[in-house]
């Protein structure tokens, strides 16, 4: 099964935007160990915990904050590497075959092997195939002539990483 797929800049915003999301979890889970700790230091203030009072109100909100500055700096800065010949825009094909994921662009081809894959993903609009942390494709769904094609790829696509899922974990151990 393959199909055809052409990736937009506005694509390429919204797969980093899906990824931030994700970190910013982190972000949230981080700003509330630093609540968390601002409010046992005021119940617990002395003039010895001077050092504390540094560490909180200054090093882990600046933290937090180059932490949102660097992520936007990526999304900002993914979207305007786009804008260049050599990235991820413009016509692909994507093609399932029982041994392997097959991508196509100008650039070259791709063939990855099932095991190779991570996971697969789908929302509304789009279904991301996830290779490692920072490197998926990207399957909008207008490229799908039908919801049930949409769909219909998006179940072999976990078909075939089901089928494989036990050859990465054993790689891995």
């Amino acid at each position: 099964m393959a199909v055809d797929v052409v990736v937009r800049r506005t694509d390429i915003f919204l797969l980093n935007w899906f990824v931030a999301l994700r970190s910013m979890i982190w972000w949230g889970v981080l700003a509330a160990l630093t609540i968390w700790a601002c409010l046992d230091l005021i119940a617990t203030a002395s003039p010895n915990n001077l050092l504390q009072y540094l560490i909180i109100f200054s090093i882990v909100p600046t933290t937090i904050g180059a932490m949102y500055l660097i992520g936007c700096a990526l999304i900002f800065g993914l979207v305007a590497l786009a804008s260049s010949e050599k990235s991820g825009l413009g016509r692909h094909t994507f093609q399932i075959e029982r041994d392997i994921f097959r991508a196509t662009n100008e650039l070259g081809e791709n063939a990855i092997k099932w095991k190779g894959v991570d996971r697969v993903r789908k929302t509304k609009n789009y279904i991301y195939v996830r290779l490692n942390y920072y490197m998926y494709f990207l399957l909008p769904r207008r490229c799908f002539e039908h919801q049930n094609e949409f769909d219909n790829f998006y179940l072999l696509l976990m078909e075939r990483t089901n089928e494989h899922q036990s050859e990465r974990k054993t790689d891995l151990d």
